[in-house]
């Protein structure tokens, strides 16, 4: 978050528009909440506990992608268990 300056003025924004409807210790307590939420976010990053979106996107989707290619590896080989089920001999095999 702290390189983010467009999400710190949205926050602002918010605040402002609460400004009026809500109580001034209200608005302070929403205030010091998003700054906590803020500092959080940023030590979870510095910690390497938090990752980006796009980064978790890319993660998900490449695990995605291996597990479609691998399947049919790993079930051919548990069909061939169970069933006794041998492959064909090629044309030009002997036999």
């Amino acid at each position: 978050m702290a390189g983010c300056p467009s999400s710190q003025i949205a926050r602002q924004d918010d605040i402002a528009a609460l400004e009026g409807m809500l109580p001034r210790a209200e608005m302070v307590f929403l205030k010091e909440h998003y700054a906590a939420l803020s500092r959080l976010v940023e030590y979870e990053e510095k910690a390497g506990r938090l990752i980006e979106l796009a980064r978790a996107d890319e993660l998900v989707l490449a695990a995605h992608s291996d597990a479609w290619l691998a399947w049919p590896s790993r079930r051919s080989i548990f069909t061939f268990l169970v069933r006794g089920l041998r492959g064909r001999p090629f044309k030009g095999d002997a036999q």
